[in-house]
């Protein structure tokens, strides 16, 4: 699996291309990771509450690509806030008004929205 390249972005985290969902305990050990990259205890109730509903779904239907974007914002989001002490909102509350903002209901809409993000971080890079 492989994350669409985009100009300003040089993701290339091979560990990580593809992502572990062939056991309950190794979906389990990437979710945790990547609450952590999306800072899942920082976040608000909402974006929470839209994360917790979303891996209920996942539970049932991993779906890697949405592992992989969502790594890949991360990747973005770590170089674009370098060197900053605190940032507001999270990366997991800016992936959920990503979805809300471009009408992409989750978790239909996850990998697209993960992508849609994906895109708005390398604009704002990019336009630095």
């Amino acid at each position: 699996m492989r994350v669409a390249w985009l100009e300003c972005d040089s993701y290339t985290d091979a560990a990580h291309a593809r992502p572990c969902v062939q056991s309950l305990a190794c979906w389990w050990s990437e979710v945790q990771e990547l609450e952590l990259l999306l800072d899942y205890n920082r976040s608000s109730l909402r974006a929470r509450q839209v994360w917790d509903a979303l891996l209920a779904c996942e539970l049932l239907t991993p779906q890697p690509a949405l592992y992989v974007e969502l790594r890949a914002c991360a990747a973005s989001w770590t170089r674009m806030t370098r060197g900053l002490s605190f940032v507001y909102p999270s990366l997991l509350d800016r992936f959920v008004q990503t979805a809300d903002s471009e009408s992409l209901p989750l978790p239909k809409y996850a990998v697209l929205a993960a992508f849609r993000l994906r895109q708005r971080l390398c604009g704002v890079r990019s336009s630095k």
